[in-house]
């Protein structure tokens, strides 16, 4: 039986590609010719989708930054989910986003903690790691309003603990060892309740 979804349409495979090339190759080793030649397409029909390989490449870095901050967003969502169950499913959204695309996060890593080799505009990331910006912050702090945190627990400083986390996920999936089966809910029991005895 065949896939009955439609085929990636071309501008889909034109950024997998380059996210692909970006992330193995670096941005100036990278050519326009060699991501058209990969999907089988033509320079111009690659403009006609990105008007050029800067706007390429921030799009593909981009991307899945947004991604993320849609699981952060759906995280702090209403509804009657407990904080453990809500940290759990943003922890387990965001180590499928790296499953389903570890050339995404590993051009996202390449970008944010070393210097990329790309002449861009500075990326707008303070949903990253502003806590004026992030909404994780935000649902972080109606929770301590709400007496869902322990009394002295800084959201700051649990967002902080999570986004480390989140980055510690993404670094096992992207180097080929991903965190075994149940992680996120042991992760989840550890931040909440610690380890003292």
């Amino acid at each position: 039986m065949s896939d009955p979804s439609p085929p990636p349409d071309l501008r889909e495979r034109l950024l997998r590609a380059a996210t692909a090339l970006f992330a193995h190759r670096g941005y100036s080793a990278t050519s326009v010719r060699e991501i058209a030649e990969s999907v089988g397409c033509t320079k111009p029909a690659l403009y006609y989708h990105f008007r050029s390989k800067e706007h390429l490449f921030l799009e593909a870095v981009q991307s899945p930054v947004f991604d993320y901050l849609r699981l952060m967003q759906e995280m702090a969502s209403p509804g009657e989910l407990a904080l453990g169950e809500r940290i759990r499913r943003f922890l387990e959204g965001c180590a499928e986003l790296v499953r389903a695309s570890p050339d995404a996060a590993r051009l996202v890593l390449m970008v944010a903690h070393g210097p990329s080799d790309a002449v861009l505009p500075p990326l707008d990331l303070r949903g990253l790691s502003s806590p004026e910006a992030s909404p994780l912050v935000a649902y972080l702090r109606g929770a301590a309003d709400r007496g869902e945190l322990r009394a002295g627990v800084d959201p700051e400083d649990l967002a902080m603990a999570l986004t480390a986390l989140v980055h510690h996920l993404v670094l096992r999936v992207v180097s080929g060892d991903p965190p075994p089966p149940g992680a996120s809910d042991r992760l989840v029991n550890l931040l909440l309740y610690g380890v003292s005895p």
